[in-house]
């Protein structure tokens, strides 16, 4: 009698162990189900937000491709003196525009290239070079900028200090910093390199620095963010230049940050590979 009294007990904890087990793999269906109807959910806002994008960049493509095209086509005459003799200065300064409107439309072309995801960095083209000629294109594309503020771009690169780099990107990287210097800079504005060496690996340190307000500390970092900005509102600008600086100087394997004194100056150094031994 006991021991199928026994047997009898087994059966129902065995039944009721069987009702918990199922209760639990009920709530788990439950929850597979939500989460599979937030994932769709979730792929159809990507979808449509990459839907967005490609129709955002197409009408950035004709907007700006346009005025280019109109831009470059008077360039050209005035260039083959269609329209009168022209001096060594304008030829110049023509020419600059016109390398300006073939960037713009680089870009263009890189940023509806559909086999490239949000955000990527166009493939990069390293030679060890000096830095030198780079930083004197930079300051012949700004000089009117320059002019205009009265500002003046000391080239401080010590053209022995060569580097490793793609020359298309790390223009980008110092027309943007040198660009952000010209909107805060009193007087000078000066370009400088440096060699120095990481765990053994050999780099050139560049640092754009100038003489204006400053940086707060509690900005340091973050203005490296995308769509962050200084809290001086008197500047433009959506908060692009140095989070596309960031971007271009890691895919070199370098790094990029800010110093600042409390008596005003910002300076900027990235990193840069060096020549191999």
């Amino acid at each position: 009698m006991r021991q199928a009294a026994d047997l009898e007990q087994l059966d129902d904890e065995s039944a009721a162990g069987r009702t918990s087990l199922e209760s639990e793999l009920l709530r788990a269906g439950r929850e597979v189900h939500r989460l599979t109807r937030e994932v769709a959910a979730l792929r159809q806002s990507l979808a449509l937000a990459k839907d967005d994008r490609e129709e955002l960049l197409a009408v950035v493509s004709h907007e700006l491709r346009t005025p280019l095209t109109v831009i470059g086509g008077y360039v050209r005459l005035l260039l083959d003196e269609e329209a009168g003799p022209i001096g060594e200065d304008q030829r110049r300064f023509l020419k600059e525009t016109q390398k300006s409107c073939d960037r713009i439309d680089a870009f263009v072309t890189r940023a509806l290239d559909p086999a490239r995801a949000p955000g990527d960095v166009a493939v990069i083209e390293v030679r060890t070079r000096s830095l030198s000629p780079l930083v004197t294109d930079v300051a012949e594309m700004l000089r009117g900028p320059l002019a205009d503020r009265g500002l003046h771009l000391e080239n401080a690169v010590d053209p022995e200090h060569h580097a490793r780099f793609d020359s298309d990107g790390v223009e980008r990287v110092l027309l943007n910093l040198v660009g952000n210097a010209v909107r805060f800079a009193r007087k000078t504005i000066r370009v400088s390199t440096c060699c120095t060496c990481d765990a053994g690996r050999p780099l050139v340190e560049v640092s754009v620095s100038d003489d204006g307000p400053g940086i707060p500390e509690r900005e340091r970092e973050r203005i490296f963010m995308p769509y962050v900005r200084s809290d001086d509102a008197a500047h433009d600008g959506v908060g692009l230049g140095l989070a596309l600086c960031r971007r271009l100087v890691e895919a070199h394997g370098g790094a990029i940050w800010v110093e600042s004194e409390e008596a005003g100056g910002s300076n900027f150094r990235f990193t840069l590979p060096g020549r191999e031994a």
